[in-house]
Protein backbone atom coordinates (compact mmCIF):
# COMPACT_ATOMS: atom_id res chain seq x y z
CA UNK A 1 0.00 0.00 0.00
CA UNK A 2 1.17 3.75 -0.89
CA UNK A 3 1.13 6.24 1.67
CA UNK A 4 -1.51 7.57 1.78
CA UNK A 5 -3.51 4.10 2.06
CA UNK A 6 -1.22 3.63 5.01
CA UNK A 7 -2.68 6.57 6.47
CA UNK A 8 -5.98 5.47 6.15
CA UNK A 9 -5.05 2.14 7.95
CA UNK A 10 -3.68 4.19 10.67
CA UNK A 11 -7.08 5.90 10.88
CA UNK A 12 -8.73 2.19 11.20
CA UNK A 13 -6.68 1.13 13.88
CA UNK A 14 -6.75 4.39 15.71
CA UNK A 15 -10.69 3.86 16.03
CA UNK A 16 -10.18 0.48 16.99
CA UNK A 17 -7.07 1.19 19.45
CA UNK A 18 -9.89 3.74 21.18
CA UNK A 19 -12.31 1.41 21.32
CA UNK A 20 -10.51 -1.53 22.98
CA UNK A 21 -8.52 1.49 25.05
CA UNK A 22 -5.49 0.11 24.06
CA UNK A 23 -2.13 2.35 23.24
CA UNK A 24 -1.63 2.02 19.23
CA UNK A 25 1.80 1.50 18.38
CA UNK A 26 2.60 2.64 15.00
CA UNK A 27 4.62 0.79 12.14
CA UNK A 28 6.80 2.40 10.36
CA UNK A 29 5.49 4.37 6.70
CA UNK A 30 6.96 2.18 4.37
CA UNK A 31 8.28 4.43 1.10
CA UNK A 32 7.54 2.88 -2.08
CA UNK A 33 8.61 3.62 -6.00
CA UNK A 34 6.41 3.33 -8.20
CA UNK A 35 6.55 0.42 -11.18
CA UNK A 36 8.13 1.91 -14.38
CA UNK A 37 6.57 3.68 -16.73
CA UNK A 38 3.80 1.19 -18.49
CA UNK A 39 3.62 -1.07 -15.60
CA UNK A 40 1.25 -1.10 -12.69
CA UNK A 41 1.51 -0.90 -9.16
CA UNK A 42 5.03 -0.08 -6.75
CA UNK A 43 8.20 -1.72 -6.43
CA UNK A 44 8.46 -3.44 -3.33
CA UNK A 45 12.39 -4.03 -3.49
CA UNK A 46 14.30 -1.41 -1.82
CA UNK A 47 11.89 0.09 0.30
CA UNK A 48 12.31 2.35 2.44
CA UNK A 49 11.07 2.64 6.62
CA UNK A 50 11.08 5.47 8.14
CA UNK A 51 9.48 6.54 11.58
CA UNK A 52 5.76 7.58 11.50
CA UNK A 53 6.97 10.86 13.11
CA UNK A 54 9.25 12.28 10.19
CA UNK A 55 6.29 12.24 8.55
CA UNK A 56 3.29 12.81 10.64
CA UNK A 57 2.72 15.17 13.86
CA UNK A 58 3.09 12.77 16.84
CA UNK A 59 2.27 15.43 19.36
CA UNK A 60 -1.67 16.34 17.83
CA UNK A 61 -2.26 12.45 17.71
CA UNK A 62 -1.34 12.00 21.13
CA UNK A 63 -3.47 14.56 22.64
CA UNK A 64 -6.24 12.54 21.50
CA UNK A 65 -5.10 8.70 21.80
CA UNK A 66 -1.72 7.69 23.51
CA UNK A 67 0.83 6.11 20.65
CA UNK A 68 3.89 5.03 20.35
CA UNK A 69 6.60 3.90 17.48
CA UNK A 70 7.62 0.64 16.84
CA UNK A 71 10.95 0.72 17.45
CA UNK A 72 10.52 2.65 20.65
CA UNK A 73 8.00 -0.11 21.61
CA UNK A 74 10.01 -2.99 20.77
CA UNK A 75 12.91 -1.36 22.79
CA UNK A 76 10.75 -1.35 25.46
CA UNK A 77 10.33 -4.98 26.02
CA UNK A 78 11.95 -6.41 28.85
CA UNK A 79 13.29 -9.64 27.89
CA UNK A 80 10.78 -12.62 27.76
CA UNK A 81 8.19 -10.25 26.81
CA UNK A 82 6.48 -10.13 23.00
CA UNK A 83 4.03 -9.70 20.77
CA UNK A 84 1.11 -12.67 22.38
CA UNK A 85 -1.10 -12.87 19.69
CA UNK A 86 -0.47 -11.68 16.05
CA UNK A 87 -3.28 -11.92 13.86
CA UNK A 88 -2.75 -12.73 10.37
CA UNK A 89 -5.46 -10.98 7.87
CA UNK A 90 -4.88 -12.41 4.68
CA UNK A 91 -7.40 -14.65 2.77
CA UNK A 92 -4.71 -17.15 1.87
CA UNK A 93 -1.29 -19.09 3.15
CA UNK A 94 -1.99 -18.62 6.91
CA UNK A 95 -0.73 -20.93 9.35
CA UNK A 96 -1.18 -21.35 13.11
CA UNK A 97 1.74 -21.39 14.93
CA UNK A 98 2.68 -21.26 18.46
CA UNK A 99 5.95 -19.25 19.66
CA UNK A 100 7.91 -17.82 16.78
CA UNK A 101 9.73 -15.25 15.49
CA UNK A 102 8.42 -13.51 12.40
CA UNK A 103 9.49 -10.19 10.43
CA UNK A 104 6.88 -7.29 11.19
CA UNK A 105 7.18 -4.17 9.14
CA UNK A 106 10.69 -4.84 8.19
CA UNK A 107 12.18 -5.58 11.28
CA UNK A 108 13.37 -9.33 11.45
CA UNK A 109 12.90 -11.26 14.20
CA UNK A 110 10.35 -9.67 16.08
CA UNK A 111 9.14 -12.51 19.27
CA UNK A 112 5.67 -13.57 19.24
CA UNK A 113 3.87 -16.08 21.61
CA UNK A 114 1.18 -16.96 18.46
CA UNK A 115 -0.01 -16.73 15.14
CA UNK A 116 -3.94 -16.53 14.67
CA UNK A 117 -4.90 -17.00 11.40
CA UNK A 118 -8.28 -14.87 11.27
CA UNK A 119 -9.99 -12.32 8.67
CA UNK A 120 -12.24 -10.26 9.95
CA UNK A 121 -11.62 -10.48 13.69
CA UNK A 122 -10.32 -6.72 13.40
CA UNK A 123 -14.26 -5.98 12.86
CA UNK A 124 -15.10 -8.10 16.00
CA UNK A 125 -15.30 -5.36 18.80
CA UNK A 126 -16.95 -8.08 21.61
CA UNK A 127 -14.24 -11.00 20.87
CA UNK A 128 -10.98 -8.45 20.73
CA UNK A 129 -12.62 -6.79 24.01
CA UNK A 130 -12.40 -10.48 25.79
CA UNK A 131 -9.25 -11.13 24.24
CA UNK A 132 -6.25 -10.84 27.86
CA UNK A 133 -3.53 -10.93 25.33
CA UNK A 134 -1.05 -8.05 26.77
CA UNK A 135 -0.05 -7.04 22.71
CA UNK A 136 -1.98 -7.96 20.31
CA UNK A 137 -1.13 -7.13 16.56
CA UNK A 138 -2.80 -7.48 12.84
CA UNK A 139 -0.76 -8.12 9.60
CA UNK A 140 -1.69 -7.89 6.47
CA UNK A 141 -3.84 -4.97 6.77
CA UNK A 142 -5.62 -3.36 4.01
CA UNK A 143 -8.51 -1.63 6.24
CA UNK A 144 -9.73 2.13 5.62
CA UNK A 145 -12.03 3.86 8.38
CA UNK A 146 -15.86 4.85 6.92
CA UNK A 147 -15.43 8.71 6.09
CA UNK A 148 -18.13 9.46 8.52
CA UNK A 149 -16.04 8.20 11.22
CA UNK A 150 -12.68 9.08 9.86
CA UNK A 151 -13.35 12.74 9.05
CA UNK A 152 -14.00 12.93 13.19
CA UNK A 153 -10.56 12.12 13.91
CA UNK A 154 -8.48 13.64 11.08
CA UNK A 155 -7.92 16.83 12.68
CA UNK A 156 -5.74 14.99 14.80
CA UNK A 157 -3.53 13.69 12.14
CA UNK A 158 -1.30 16.36 10.99
CA UNK A 159 1.52 16.15 8.53
CA UNK A 160 4.66 17.60 10.36
CA UNK A 161 4.54 21.22 10.91
CA UNK A 162 7.42 21.85 8.09
CA UNK A 163 5.00 20.43 5.41
CA UNK A 164 3.00 23.26 6.45
CA UNK A 165 5.39 26.17 6.04
CA UNK A 166 6.57 24.79 2.88
CA UNK A 167 3.28 24.68 1.51
CA UNK A 168 2.52 28.33 3.44
CA UNK A 169 5.49 29.70 1.92
CA UNK A 170 5.11 28.22 -1.35
CA UNK A 171 1.04 29.84 -1.86
CA UNK A 172 2.46 32.96 0.51
CA UNK A 173 5.03 33.41 -2.93
CA UNK A 174 2.97 32.33 -5.67
CA UNK A 175 -0.44 33.31 -5.40
CA UNK A 176 -0.21 36.07 -2.23
CA UNK A 177 -3.74 36.62 -1.48
CA UNK A 178 -5.21 35.75 -4.32
CA UNK A 179 -8.09 32.72 -4.57
CA UNK A 180 -6.61 29.71 -6.78
CA UNK A 181 -8.18 26.36 -8.02
CA UNK A 182 -6.28 23.58 -7.06
CA UNK A 183 -5.88 20.27 -9.53
CA UNK A 184 -4.79 16.72 -8.48
CA UNK A 185 -4.82 15.11 -12.40
CA UNK A 186 -3.95 11.10 -11.76
CA UNK A 187 -2.73 10.11 -14.82
CA UNK A 188 0.33 7.15 -15.16
CA UNK A 189 -0.95 3.79 -13.59
CA UNK A 190 -4.50 5.21 -14.05
CA UNK A 191 -4.10 5.16 -17.88
CA UNK A 192 -3.99 0.99 -17.25
CA UNK A 193 -5.97 0.12 -13.80
CA UNK A 194 -8.71 2.78 -14.77
CA UNK A 195 -10.01 2.76 -18.21
CA UNK A 196 -12.47 0.83 -18.35
CA UNK A 197 -13.83 3.54 -15.17
CA UNK A 198 -16.42 6.17 -16.92
CA UNK A 199 -15.17 9.75 -15.49
CA UNK A 200 -11.99 8.43 -13.71
CA UNK A 201 -9.58 9.76 -16.54
CA UNK A 202 -9.31 12.86 -18.04
CA UNK A 203 -7.86 13.88 -20.96
CA UNK A 204 -6.08 17.25 -21.30
CA UNK A 205 -9.35 18.99 -23.39
CA UNK A 206 -11.27 17.39 -20.61
CA UNK A 207 -9.27 18.72 -18.00
CA UNK A 208 -8.79 22.56 -19.39
CA UNK A 209 -13.16 21.95 -19.82
CA UNK A 210 -13.06 21.37 -16.06
CA UNK A 211 -11.24 24.25 -14.85
CA UNK A 212 -13.21 26.53 -17.43
CA UNK A 213 -16.39 25.51 -15.99
CA UNK A 214 -15.16 26.37 -12.83
CA UNK A 215 -13.23 29.30 -13.49
CA UNK A 216 -16.74 30.53 -14.74
CA UNK A 217 -18.66 29.98 -12.26
CA UNK A 218 -16.19 31.15 -9.49
CA UNK A 219 -13.98 34.07 -11.38
CA UNK A 220 -11.27 32.17 -9.99
CA UNK A 221 -8.53 32.26 -12.58
CA UNK A 222 -5.20 30.86 -11.11
CA UNK A 223 -4.49 27.60 -11.14
CA UNK A 224 -2.53 25.11 -9.61
CA UNK A 225 -1.70 21.65 -11.28
CA UNK A 226 -0.76 18.53 -9.10
CA UNK A 227 0.09 15.69 -11.41
CA UNK A 228 1.80 12.35 -12.06
CA UNK A 229 1.62 12.67 -15.42
CA UNK A 230 4.56 12.23 -17.45
CA UNK A 231 3.21 12.84 -21.15
CA UNK A 232 4.95 16.14 -22.35
CA UNK A 233 2.71 16.57 -25.01
CA UNK A 234 -0.28 16.34 -23.04
CA UNK A 235 1.44 18.61 -20.10
CA UNK A 236 2.10 20.91 -22.95
CA UNK A 237 -1.03 20.95 -24.18
CA UNK A 238 -2.65 21.70 -20.63
CA UNK A 239 -0.36 24.44 -20.29
CA UNK A 240 -1.61 26.30 -23.27
CA UNK A 241 -4.91 26.02 -21.79
CA UNK A 242 -5.14 27.18 -18.23
CA UNK A 243 -1.05 28.37 -17.53
CA UNK A 244 -0.94 26.53 -14.42
CA UNK A 245 1.66 26.48 -11.73
CA UNK A 246 3.29 23.74 -10.63
CA UNK A 247 5.68 22.93 -7.58
CA UNK A 248 9.01 22.54 -8.70
CA UNK A 249 9.50 18.14 -9.18
CA UNK A 250 12.01 16.07 -7.09
CA UNK A 251 14.78 14.57 -8.80
CA UNK A 252 14.46 11.05 -9.89
CA UNK A 253 16.81 10.08 -7.87
CA UNK A 254 16.08 11.91 -4.54
CA UNK A 255 15.44 9.70 -1.63
CA UNK A 256 11.61 8.44 -1.29
CA UNK A 257 11.34 10.43 1.74
CA UNK A 258 12.03 13.18 -0.30
CA UNK A 259 9.25 12.36 -2.80
CA UNK A 260 6.67 11.53 -0.13
CA UNK A 261 7.34 14.94 1.75
CA UNK A 262 6.96 16.77 -1.44
CA UNK A 263 3.94 14.69 -2.02
CA UNK A 264 2.66 16.28 1.13
CA UNK A 265 3.33 19.28 0.45
CA UNK A 266 1.15 19.24 -2.76
CA UNK A 267 -1.66 18.04 -0.56
CA UNK A 268 -1.26 20.69 1.94
CA UNK A 269 -1.00 22.82 -0.88
CA UNK A 270 -4.02 21.69 -2.79
CA UNK A 271 -5.92 21.93 0.93
CA UNK A 272 -5.41 25.65 1.02
CA UNK A 273 -6.82 26.39 -2.42
CA UNK A 274 -9.88 27.71 -2.39
CA UNK A 275 -11.34 25.67 -4.78
CA UNK A 276 -10.28 22.10 -5.73
CA UNK A 277 -10.97 19.88 -8.62
CA UNK A 278 -9.83 15.95 -8.36
CA UNK A 279 -9.65 12.51 -9.75
CA UNK A 280 -11.83 10.01 -9.18
CA UNK A 281 -11.37 7.10 -6.89
CA UNK A 282 -7.36 8.36 -5.82
CA UNK A 283 -6.56 7.83 -2.49
CA UNK A 284 -4.06 11.10 -3.23
CA UNK A 285 -7.33 13.07 -3.81
CA UNK A 286 -9.37 11.48 -0.48
CA UNK A 287 -6.16 12.62 1.14
CA UNK A 288 -6.32 16.08 -0.04
CA UNK A 289 -10.39 16.57 0.53
CA UNK A 290 -9.82 15.39 3.95
CA UNK A 291 -7.00 17.73 4.47
CA UNK A 292 -9.45 20.87 3.24
CA UNK A 293 -12.42 19.84 5.54
CA UNK A 294 -10.94 18.36 8.22
CA UNK A 295 -7.58 20.67 8.33
CA UNK A 296 -8.52 23.98 6.80
CA UNK A 297 -12.02 24.42 7.39
CA UNK A 298 -13.23 24.45 3.75
CA UNK A 299 -16.95 24.05 2.93
CA UNK A 300 -17.67 20.89 1.25
CA UNK A 301 -18.71 22.40 -1.79
CA UNK A 302 -15.75 24.02 -2.83
CA UNK A 303 -14.59 20.90 -3.76
CA UNK A 304 -15.66 18.07 -6.36
CA UNK A 305 -13.80 15.26 -7.98
CA UNK A 306 -14.13 15.21 -11.93
CA UNK A 307 -16.99 13.22 -13.58
CA UNK A 308 -17.85 12.84 -17.12
CA UNK A 309 -16.19 15.07 -19.44
CA UNK A 310 -17.54 18.25 -19.79
CA UNK A 311 -19.44 19.58 -23.02
CA UNK A 312 -16.00 22.34 -25.01
CA UNK A 313 -16.85 25.91 -23.57
CA UNK A 314 -18.06 27.83 -26.40
CA UNK A 315 -14.63 29.69 -27.76
CA UNK A 316 -15.90 32.95 -26.87
CA UNK A 317 -16.19 31.63 -23.17
CA UNK A 318 -12.75 30.61 -23.00
CA UNK A 319 -10.44 32.42 -20.42
CA UNK A 320 -7.13 32.80 -21.65
CA UNK A 321 -4.17 32.06 -20.33
CA UNK A 322 -2.49 34.59 -17.37
CA UNK A 323 -0.97 37.67 -19.01
CA UNK A 324 1.54 39.78 -16.47
CA UNK A 325 -0.18 42.99 -18.65
CA UNK A 326 -3.66 42.04 -17.90
CA UNK A 327 -5.91 43.50 -14.53
CA UNK A 328 -5.10 41.25 -11.37
CA UNK A 329 -7.53 37.97 -11.83
CA UNK A 330 -10.89 38.36 -11.12
CA UNK A 331 -11.71 35.87 -8.28
CA UNK A 332 -14.83 36.03 -6.20
CA UNK A 333 -13.02 38.03 -3.66
CA UNK A 334 -11.51 40.35 -6.42
CA UNK A 335 -14.92 40.73 -7.88
CA UNK A 336 -16.44 42.45 -4.81
CA UNK A 337 -13.33 44.19 -4.19
CA UNK A 338 -13.62 45.86 -7.70
CA UNK A 339 -17.20 46.95 -7.31
CA UNK A 340 -15.57 50.18 -5.65
CA UNK A 341 -18.29 49.33 -2.46
CA UNK A 342 -16.72 49.68 1.10
CA UNK A 343 -18.22 48.80 4.65
CA UNK A 344 -16.57 50.43 7.35
CA UNK A 345 -17.09 50.20 11.16
CA UNK A 346 -15.63 50.98 14.59
CA UNK A 347 -15.95 48.93 18.02
CA UNK A 348 -17.10 50.50 21.20
CA UNK A 349 -14.43 52.08 22.92
CA UNK A 350 -15.24 49.95 25.75
CA UNK A 351 -14.64 46.50 24.19
CA UNK A 352 -11.89 43.98 24.45
CA UNK A 353 -9.97 42.75 22.19
CA UNK A 354 -11.85 39.20 21.87
CA UNK A 355 -15.23 41.46 21.30
CA UNK A 356 -13.15 43.89 18.45
CA UNK A 357 -12.57 40.25 17.06
CA UNK A 358 -16.31 39.03 17.49
CA UNK A 359 -17.18 42.21 15.85
CA UNK A 360 -15.22 41.80 13.19
CA UNK A 361 -16.96 38.21 12.23
CA UNK A 362 -20.40 40.25 12.19
CA UNK A 363 -19.59 42.65 10.08
CA UNK A 364 -17.30 39.75 8.18
CA UNK A 365 -20.62 38.36 7.57
CA UNK A 366 -22.22 41.33 6.73
CA UNK A 367 -19.92 42.62 4.11
CA UNK A 368 -20.19 39.10 2.41
CA UNK A 369 -23.79 39.45 2.24
CA UNK A 370 -23.67 42.91 0.74
CA UNK A 371 -20.81 42.96 -1.25
CA UNK A 372 -18.72 44.99 -0.01
CA UNK A 373 -15.48 45.03 0.71
CA UNK A 374 -14.64 45.26 4.42
CA UNK A 375 -12.59 47.67 6.37
CA UNK A 376 -10.73 46.86 9.14
CA UNK A 377 -10.17 49.09 11.80
CA UNK A 378 -7.09 49.22 14.09
CA UNK A 379 -7.44 47.03 17.13
CA UNK A 380 -7.66 49.53 20.28
CA UNK A 381 -5.51 47.47 23.11
CA UNK A 382 -6.88 48.99 26.67
CA UNK A 383 -5.55 48.32 30.17
CA UNK A 384 -7.68 46.76 33.05
CA UNK A 385 -9.08 48.99 35.56
CA UNK A 386 -7.24 49.37 38.73
CA UNK A 387 -7.39 46.48 41.36
CA UNK A 388 -11.28 46.82 42.89
CA UNK A 389 -12.48 48.45 39.93
CA UNK A 390 -14.43 47.69 36.81
CA UNK A 391 -14.09 47.39 33.04
CA UNK A 392 -10.71 49.32 31.41
CA UNK A 393 -9.05 52.31 30.89
CA UNK A 394 -9.91 54.25 27.68
CA UNK A 395 -7.43 56.84 28.58
CA UNK A 396 -3.82 55.87 27.05
CA UNK A 397 -5.20 53.00 24.97
CA UNK A 398 -3.38 52.15 21.68
CA UNK A 399 -3.98 51.36 18.29
CA UNK A 400 -2.37 49.16 16.03
CA UNK A 401 -3.14 47.52 12.59
CA UNK A 402 -5.20 44.75 12.61
CA UNK A 403 -2.45 42.50 10.40
CA UNK A 404 0.33 42.73 13.45
CA UNK A 405 -2.40 40.42 15.55
CA UNK A 406 -4.40 38.35 12.98
CA UNK A 407 -3.29 37.07 9.74
CA UNK A 408 -4.98 38.94 6.70
CA UNK A 409 -3.64 36.59 3.64
CA UNK A 410 -6.02 33.53 5.04
CA UNK A 411 -8.84 36.58 5.64
CA UNK A 412 -8.33 37.76 2.08
CA UNK A 413 -8.52 34.14 0.73
CA UNK A 414 -12.39 34.48 2.02
CA UNK A 415 -13.47 37.80 1.23
CA UNK A 416 -11.77 41.42 0.46
CA UNK A 417 -10.42 43.40 3.13
CA UNK A 418 -8.28 46.57 3.70
CA UNK A 419 -7.01 48.57 7.16
CA UNK A 420 -8.25 51.48 7.68
CA UNK A 421 -5.09 53.46 7.40
CA UNK A 422 -4.79 52.19 3.81
CA UNK A 423 -8.21 53.09 2.50
CA UNK A 424 -8.20 56.45 4.03
CA UNK A 425 -4.52 56.99 2.62
CA UNK A 426 -6.10 55.45 -0.61
CA UNK A 427 -9.49 58.26 -0.90
CA UNK A 428 -8.47 60.81 -3.63
CA UNK A 429 -9.69 64.33 -2.89
CA UNK A 430 -13.40 65.15 -2.52
CA UNK A 431 -13.82 61.32 -1.45
CA UNK A 432 -15.79 60.83 2.06
CA UNK A 433 -17.14 58.42 4.39
CA UNK A 434 -20.54 58.70 2.29
CA UNK A 435 -22.94 57.85 5.53
CA UNK A 436 -21.72 57.12 9.27
CA UNK A 437 -24.47 54.91 11.19
CA UNK A 438 -24.50 55.69 14.69
CA UNK A 439 -25.37 52.78 16.82
CA UNK A 440 -25.29 54.48 20.22
CA UNK A 441 -28.79 54.21 21.47
CA UNK A 442 -28.09 57.65 23.56
CA UNK A 443 -26.74 60.97 22.67
CA UNK A 444 -26.59 60.79 18.37
CA UNK A 445 -28.37 64.01 16.64
CA UNK A 446 -28.07 63.53 12.48
CA UNK A 447 -25.70 65.94 10.90
CA UNK A 448 -24.55 66.70 7.27
CA UNK A 449 -20.85 67.03 6.18
CA UNK A 450 -18.71 66.78 9.48
CA UNK A 451 -15.66 65.61 10.36
CA UNK A 452 -15.14 63.19 12.97
CA UNK A 453 -12.86 61.08 15.35
CA UNK A 454 -13.23 57.64 14.07
CA UNK A 455 -10.86 54.95 15.48
CA UNK A 456 -8.83 56.77 17.22
CA UNK A 457 -8.15 58.81 13.93
CA UNK A 458 -9.58 62.57 13.96
CA UNK A 459 -11.00 64.95 11.45
CA UNK A 460 -11.98 61.82 9.29
CA UNK A 461 -14.36 63.34 6.66
CA UNK A 462 -18.04 61.96 6.78
CA UNK A 463 -20.56 63.19 4.38
CA UNK A 464 -23.87 62.81 6.93
CA UNK A 465 -24.64 60.76 9.73
CA UNK A 466 -27.29 58.94 10.45
CA UNK A 467 -29.20 57.69 14.16
CA UNK A 468 -30.26 54.16 13.37
CA UNK A 469 -29.52 51.76 16.00
CA UNK A 470 -30.72 47.95 14.42
CA UNK A 471 -30.00 49.55 10.99
CA UNK A 472 -27.05 46.66 10.72
CA UNK A 473 -29.50 44.00 11.01
CA UNK A 474 -31.96 45.22 8.20
CA UNK A 475 -30.46 43.26 5.02
CA UNK A 476 -32.97 44.55 2.53
CA UNK A 477 -32.59 48.41 3.68
CA UNK A 478 -28.58 48.19 3.71
CA UNK A 479 -28.71 46.28 0.22
CA UNK A 480 -30.48 49.14 -1.51
CA UNK A 481 -28.37 52.28 -0.19
CA UNK A 482 -26.51 53.61 -2.52
CA UNK A 483 -23.57 54.79 -0.68
CA UNK A 484 -20.05 54.06 -1.96
CA UNK A 485 -18.59 53.79 1.52
CA UNK A 486 -20.78 53.25 4.70
CA UNK A 487 -19.70 52.79 8.47
CA UNK A 488 -20.80 52.01 11.37
CA UNK A 489 -19.56 53.31 14.76
CA UNK A 490 -20.46 52.55 17.95
CA UNK A 491 -20.32 49.25 17.38
CA UNK A 492 -20.88 46.15 20.11
CA UNK A 493 -22.05 43.50 17.80
CA UNK A 494 -21.74 39.51 17.80
CA UNK A 495 -22.47 37.20 15.54
CA UNK A 496 -24.68 34.48 16.54
CA UNK A 497 -21.97 31.59 17.04
CA UNK A 498 -23.81 29.01 14.80
CA UNK A 499 -22.57 31.40 11.69
CA UNK A 500 -19.42 32.46 13.44
CA UNK A 501 -17.76 29.24 13.58
CA UNK A 502 -18.49 28.73 9.77
CA UNK A 503 -16.10 31.71 9.18
CA UNK A 504 -13.81 30.95 12.17
CA UNK A 505 -11.25 29.35 10.24
CA UNK A 506 -10.42 31.85 8.10
CA UNK A 507 -9.88 34.17 11.12
CA UNK A 508 -6.24 33.24 12.25
CA UNK A 509 -3.80 34.65 14.80
CA UNK A 510 -0.48 36.24 13.11
CA UNK A 511 2.08 32.61 12.61
CA UNK A 512 3.79 33.66 15.08
CA UNK A 513 1.30 33.51 17.68
CA UNK A 514 1.38 29.53 16.81
CA UNK A 515 5.01 28.77 16.74
CA UNK A 516 5.57 31.04 20.12
CA UNK A 517 2.14 28.31 21.47
CA UNK A 518 3.42 25.06 20.15
CA UNK A 519 6.84 25.79 20.84
CA UNK A 520 5.50 26.51 24.57
CA UNK A 521 3.39 23.20 24.43
CA UNK A 522 6.31 21.05 23.27
CA UNK A 523 9.22 22.20 25.47
CA UNK A 524 6.65 22.18 28.57
CA UNK A 525 4.61 19.29 28.07
CA UNK A 526 6.40 17.35 25.14
CA UNK A 527 3.72 14.36 23.92
CA UNK A 528 1.71 14.24 27.01
CA UNK A 529 -2.00 15.39 27.05
CA UNK A 530 -2.75 18.07 29.26
CA UNK A 531 -5.78 20.09 30.95
CA UNK A 532 -6.29 23.74 30.02
CA UNK A 533 -7.98 26.00 32.90
CA UNK A 534 -9.26 29.79 31.74
CA UNK A 535 -10.07 30.49 35.40
CA UNK A 536 -11.54 34.54 35.05
CA UNK A 537 -11.06 36.72 38.19
CA UNK A 538 -10.09 40.43 39.54
CA UNK A 539 -13.14 42.31 37.96
CA UNK A 540 -15.70 39.09 37.72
Amino acid sequence: EQLNKQRRALMFYLDLSMRLQRTLVLPRARLLRRAPPGSVGVQTSGAKYVRWGEIFNLTHLRRLHPVVELESFLDSLAPGQQIDALVELGQHGCVPTGAVRVELNGVRRVPVAETLCAPGLQHDLHTLGGMPQRVLAFSGVTDQLPQARAITLRPNVHFVQATYQAASQFVESTFGAAPFLAIHWRRTDFLLVRRSHPGVLQSASALTAHVRRVQSATGIRRVYLATDSDDQAELDQVERAIDPVRHSRTDSAASLLARAQLANVEIAICGMASRFLGTRTSSYTLAILEERSAIFGHATDTSEEMQVEPPPAPEAALIPSRDVSEAPPASPAVTVGRTGMFLVFDVSPLEQLNKQRRALMFYLDLSMRLQRTLVLPRARLLRRAPPGSVGVQTSGAKYVRWGEIFNLTHLRRLHPVVELESFLDSLAPGQQIDALVELGQHGCVPTGAVRVELNGVRRVPVAETLCAPGLQHDLHTLGGMPQRVLAFSGVTDQLPQARAITLRPNVHFVQATYQAASQFVESTFGAAPFLAIHWRRTDF
